[in-house]
């Protein structure tokens, strides 16, 4: 019980009340490797990299190997050691072609991001197939491609592989972004930018925790308002620190010459020594050499 609800409060980004519900699990059970698993990536989320690092390391003696590793290499891509763990999780994977699709799909999605973020596309483009061909439907991973291909230049690539999908408000987000690139003066991505947003602002005023990164992109690259995608990545930011929110606080600010806002994100780009090629293209937009 403890745990699905730790799980809940985790999707609803209530991180506090998610790790409280962990500590009471691991108090009991200190070898259930999906309540270690919970922890460190919450404790990733948060940039809390040394307690992260402690709990992957418990997970080396409670969990199969893939899931060890894997927990492990997501830490190093940002930590300052990307390239060394996406060699040894893409290793580990080679090796753990009887392990449950869900498990590789989750490395091949490790692995497709890394590779990403050190600019390596063809190894980017083949792990992410390979993810979808193992769970077409899985949301973040549809999600996160969809990323990689507008970084590409491929909306319309995203159009085809999320059209028809009525999916959580992170795929439609990329579908209404990859939508206004093709056509800005089209009618579909407007309709659905406001139910998305309808969706977004439904749950705060419900009194649920809103989805401050996803609000922020589309904001900002579906409805072209950075002032206000500005302040919504900022409180994101005051509690979650992955790749995805970094860019797009960097991205708002740098839409508004603002690069004061910006500098808790540089000041963390230089503390983690975080090797994510576009992080360090935009904090050069705003005067920053951090590399």
């Amino acid at each position: 019980m403890l745990l699905f609800r730790a799980d809940v409060s985790q999707f609803l980004h209530d991180f506090e009340s998610a790790l409280k519900d962990l500590d009471a699990v691991l108090r009991t059970h200190p070898r259930r490797a999906q309540a270690w698993l919970m922890r460190a990536n919450i404790l990733q989320v948060q940039g809390q990299y040394a307690e992260a690092r402690a709990a992957a390391v418990r997970l080396v003696t409670v969990a199969p190997q893939l899931i060890s590793v894997g927990c492990a290499s997501g830490l190093a891509a940002v930590t300052g050691s990307a390239r060394q763990g996406y060699a040894v999780l893409e290793e580990t994977l080679t090796r753990s072609s009887l392990a449950p699709a869900s498990e590789r799909r989750w490395a091949h999605t490790i692995l497709a991001e890394t590779a990403a973020s050190l600019e390596q596309t063809f190894d980017a483009e083949r792990h992410f197939r390979a993810a979808l061909e193992l769970e077409p439907q899985h949301a973040y991973t549809l999600a996160a491609y969809a990323d990689f291909l507008m970084d590409q230049d491929r909306p319309m690539d995203v159009v085809r592989s999320l059209r028809g999908k009525d999916g959580p408000e992170s795929v439609l987000l990329r579908l209404a972004w990859a939508e206004r690139t093709i056509s800005p003066q089209g009618g579909s991505w407007r309709e659905l930018a406001a139910r998305l947003r309808g969706r977004l602002e439904s749950t705060d005023s419900r009194g649920e925790p809103l989805h401050r990164r996803e609000y922020a992109m589309l904001l900002l690259r579906v409805l072209g308002q950075p002032r206000l995608a500005l302040s919504e990545a900022k409180l994101n930011w005051e509690t979650q620190k992955e790749l995805a929110d970094a860019r797009i606080l960097l991205e708002a600010a740098a839409a508004l010459g603002d690069s004061e806002s910006a500098r808790p994100v540089l000041n963390w780009m230089t503390a983690t020594r975080i090797e994510d090629v576009r992080l360090h293209s935009l904090a050069r937009r705003h005067g920053s050499a951090t590399l």
